[in-house]
């Protein structure tokens, strides 16, 4: 039997020119596809199937969709972007700095600073600072279409400034 009859990468191409989909492949494939340099319908397919944020070039290949010049998606339209972690999504915002104007980038990231279901935040005063730090940190670099989040941040580090019987002028 000849080896090249049945090697990997013989059986992609084979594989990617009879089937417009990518149902041929097993999930666990999915990780090795993404190595792989596939056409802009066939990484959709594959951004749509993805279901962990941990696949090497993750962002790069979200990137490449966002900015297919013929059929573009946005923030928010697959799952795996709701799966990004926060080191992913800083790099997505470098690679796209016009994604601070998508809500649910916005929201993705206002995810990802809440603190842990472990801390009491709620109740621990210099807990809640920080979670607000954190907020305002973020929230200062949007842009004025996202001013009323900033106001809601502001207004929240107010009132625990105020619970704290701290009235700084500045």
């Amino acid at each position: 039997l000849d080896a090249s009859l049945i090697s990997r990468n013989r059986l992609l191409a084979d594989s990617l020119s009879r089937w417009q989909n990518l149902e041929n492949f097993e999930d666990e494939a999915l990780e090795w596809l993404a190595r792989e340099n596939l056409s802009p319908s066939h990484r959709r397919i594959l951004l749509q199937r993805l279901k962990r944020p941990d696949v090497p070039g993750l962002v790069s290949l979200i990137l490449e969709d966002m900015n297919n010049p013929t059929n573009p998606t946005s923030f928010g339209a697959f799952p795996i972007h709701q799966a990004l972690t926060l080191a992913q999504l800083r790099e997505l915002q470098q690679g796209k700095p016009d994604l601070l104007n998508n809500q649910a980038f916005v929201n993705a990231w206002l995810i990802r600073l809440q603190p842990d279901a472990d801390s009491n935040w709620r109740h621990d005063s210099s807990l809640a600072l920080a979670y607000l730090e954190k907020l305002w940190d973020f929230a200062r670099t949007l842009p004025p279409g996202q001013n009323s989040l900033k106001a809601h941040v502001l207004y929240h580090r107010l009132a625990l400034e105020r619970s704290r019987n701290n009235y700084d002028r500045a």
